[in-house]
């Protein structure tokens, strides 16, 4: 098919195709809505002119803007054990860090992978200072990593660790505890450098309380914020590149949800709205934030069943446009979902449909549409 934008000659400006390679071949521009250079691609700006906008109506003009819903998935190598309510961060140097979990025991256990194309090489790390599930592990500015709350197997913890990294060592030092013991909850970074905690469980009810962390050392001032519109635990909190925060799912202590709220920041002060609701209650799911912003919810459970369903989300506004997305090779819920540099998606254990724990890593690899210049 012929168009201003396809062309039926192979490799002309103007061309149209999708690629499952992280980033676009020499060549080749994403189609991502953005502004061009009108000489830099004068050939490209030849064929389809400012037909999908005039960029600054001088100088440059604007390429459409085409997502890609397709990933694929391969598997990685596996964690050195089984693990779900497990934690999984992307560090500065590319490596992932993943802290605690379970296996049938809480565990403290950390280990190290290093990533070559689809292998991980595992390699352990300092153990956490105590076990931990249902805790948080966020990586912090300076590169420090920050544990808060979760669950020791026999209560809920309000401790928090900070850990700093060296190679495969790990030092621990204990931070100011949060203001209540929590597990199930979710830790934000915000671009302010502050820490977010939204909702969770106290040990004895489901929570709405949000708190703001103040890091200075290993000093944390913790403030309340503004309660979540409604309790939430084992839903999920994302950071969107406009610095709102986006909540979706989890479960209110009677029945899973499936609302999503947007936050925005002003302060100490949280103005809650509702969003577009998940295409299906969902909880123990996972919600990324893609380099294109589109957020990617995978897996979970949504009561009665285990999932291995995918949803890209596009945020406009309050708005979310919602897609199904390529599923998981397998059920997962209680796993991990990171965001590498190079765009794919890492997704690291977690419970399958017979709920039995797995080690399992796999690679999603994003498509994405790109025109010849």
């Amino acid at each position: 098919m012929t168009s201003k934008f396809s062309d039926i000659y192979p490799n002309q400006p103007g061309k149209m195709a999708e690629f499952i390679s992280p980033t676009m071949p020499p060549g080749w521009l994403e189609l991502l809505g953005t502004n061009v250079s009108r000489t830099t691609y004068a050939a490209l700006f030849s064929k389809i002119g400012t037909t999908y906008g005039e960029g600054d109506g001088a100088t440059t003009f604007t390429l459409p803007t085409l997502l890609s819903f397709l990933a694929l998935f391969g598997a990685g190598t596996s964690l050195p054990a089984v693990r779900y309510y497990h934690t999984a961060s992307v560090l500065s140097d590319g490596r992932i860090l993943v802290t605690g979990g379970y296996d049938g025991a809480a565990r403290a256990e950390t280990y190290f992978g290093t990533i070559a194309g689809n292998a991980i090489t595992w390699v352990s790390g300092t153990s956490l200072p105590a076990v931990r599930f249902y805790h948080t592990a966020s990586v912090l500015s300076d590169g420090r990593i920050l544990v808060t709350g979760g669950h020791d197997g026999a209560a809920t913890r309000a401790e928090t660790y900070f850990g700093t990294i060296a190679g495969n060592a790990i030092t621990w030092v204990s931070g100011t505890s949060l203001p209540a013991a929590r597990n199930v909850h979710t830790a934000s970074v915000l671009s302010d450098g502050r820490i977010l905690v939204t909702g969770g469980y106290d040990g004895g009810a489901v929570s709405a309380e949000t708190y703001f962390g103040t890091i200075a050392g290993n000093a944390i001032t913790w403030v309340s914020g503004t309660a979540l519109p409604a309790v939430r635990y084992l839903h999920t909190a994302s950071v969107l590149s406009d610095g709102r925060i986006l909540v979706t799912g989890g479960h209110d202590g009677a029945v899973a949800r499936a609302e999503t709220y947007f936050g925005t920041i002003a302060g100490n002060a949280i103005t809650w709205v509702s969003g577009t609701s998940l295409p299906a209650v969902r909880y123990l799911h996972t919600a990324s934030v893609l380099s294109d912003g589109r957020i990617l919810v995978t897996g979970g459970r949504d009561g009665a069943t285990y999932r291995a369903e995918t949803y890209f989300g596009t945020v406009a506004g309050n708005a979310i446009t919602w897609v199904s997305g390529t599923s998981l090779p397998a059920v997962r819920y209680a796993h991990t979902a990171s965001v590498l540099s190079d765009g794919r998606i890492l997704v690291t254990g977690g419970r399958d449909g017979a709920n039995v724990a797995r080690a399992e890593t796999y690679f999603g690899t994003i498509s994405r549409w790109g025109v010849k210049t």
